[in-house]
C-alpha cells in the first residue's frame, strides 16, 4: 500500500492523506492542457491567440468557455504512459534487488539490499 501511495504522490516524501492524493491526481491534467495551450499560443496568428495571462487564468477560461470536462481532454495517453512507466520502474527495481541479493560474492550488496527492505 505504501508503494502505491508513493507512486500516486509522485514518489517523494512520506505517505499522504487520501484527499491530498486525490488532489495530486486531479491537478496534472488541468495544468498540462493549460501549459500546452499557452505554449501553442506563440505559434498562432495574432488574431487566433487566446492571450492567457497565466496558468490559473488559462484554467479558469477553459472551464468558463468550454466546460470542466475539457480540462481532461487528451489525458488518456498521458495516463497510459505514466502507468506503463511506473510498472516498468517497479519491475526493474524488484529485479535489481533480487539479482543483487543472490550475487555469488556480494556481501556488501546483500547488506544494502537487506537494510533497504
Amino acid at each position: 500500500m505504501l508503494v502505491m501511495v508513493r507512486v500516486a504522490s509522485g514518489g517523494g516524501g512520506g505517505p499522504h492523506h487520501a484527499s491530498q492524493k486525490s488532489l495530486h491526481a486531479l491537478a496534472p491534467p488541468c495544468s498540462q492542457i493549460a501549459l500546452v495551450r499557452m505554449q501553442a499560443d506563440g505559434v498562432l496568428p495574432p488574431a487566433e491567440r487566446r492571450n492567457y495571462r497565466g496558468i490559473f487564468d488559462a484554467v479558469r477560461r477553459i472551464v468558463k468557455e468550454e466546460g470542466v470536462a475539457n480540462l481532461w481532454r487528451g489525458s488518456t495517453p498521458t495516463v497510459l504512459r505514466a502507468m506503463s512507466l511506473n510498472m516498468g520502474m517497479l519491475a526493474t527495481a524488484d529485479q535489481a534487488k533480487e539479482v543483487s541479493s543472490s550475487c555469488c560474492c556480494g556481501c556488501v550488496w546483500r547488506a544494502a539490499v537487506r537494510s533497504s527492505t
